[in-house]
């Protein structure tokens, strides 16, 4: 009898480790995107309330139907806890961080709650175009490369978004034609800080 749980105890507990093995490998194994999938940025519009909401936000949706798949993916995340966290983000030198949320709709919802528009602007991409895009995001998403040192201008959650579609499609070209002329980047703060004139004048 004993011999005979001993024999059901390894068979058992080698089960448990092949599943675990499996389970595994399949979370590691490369997505591929359907032909129905799209690719899109979100921008969210600003927000007085928090500081570091005053000039509105971007990020990347991911959606396929087939794969039951709709994700965000953006530039925004920081950490209160930093050394200097204050002095950092006046200074605009704070370090940032990448990262995936598995509910679109709970994102939109939060950013609706707060009275912000939503605006989404689908890529024309092709298939190969989209996983291309998509492996770049995981890719930018891995624990090593997740953190960045963040600039209001240079780099952002905005400019890492313009970073990818030029990496992915090197002949697209941006649409300029919306820039204000004569105007500084001061002045451009000034537009989105003038409820907040100690953000303005720390910033």
């Amino acid at each position: 009898m004993p011999s005979t749980i001993r024999a059901f105890t390894l068979i058992f507990s080698l089960l448990c480790f092949l599943g675990t093995a499996f389970k595994s490998s399949s979370q590691n194994q490369p997505i591929k995107l359907s032909e129905e999938a799209q690719i899109s940025v979100i921008t969210f519009g600003p927000y007085q309330g928090e500081l570091w909401s005053a000039f509105g936000h971007n990020g990347i949706r991911v959606f396929d139907p087939l794969l039951d798949m709709d994700w965000m993916y953006d530039w925004g995340r920081f950490d209160f806890e930093q050394t200097n966290f204050f002095w950092n983000f006046a200074r605009g030198k704070m370090l940032y961080s990448m990262g995936r949320t598995q509910k679109y709709a709970n994102i939109k919802s939060y950013y609706i709650k707060q009275n912000r528009s939503v605006k989404e602007q689908v890529l024309n991409l092709s298939q190969a175009e989209n996983q291309a895009f998509f492996n770049s995001l995981e890719h930018n998403n891995l624990p090593k490369n997740r953190t960045y040192l963040y600039n209001y201008v240079y780099d952002n959650c905005a400019t890492k978004i313009r970073d990818i579609i030029q990496e992915v499609v090197p002949t697209a070209t941006l649409d300029l034609s919306f820039k204000v002329p004569k105007k500084s980047v001061r002045d451009l703060m000034d537009d989105y800080l003038s409820d907040q004139p100690w953000g303005d004048f720390i910033i």
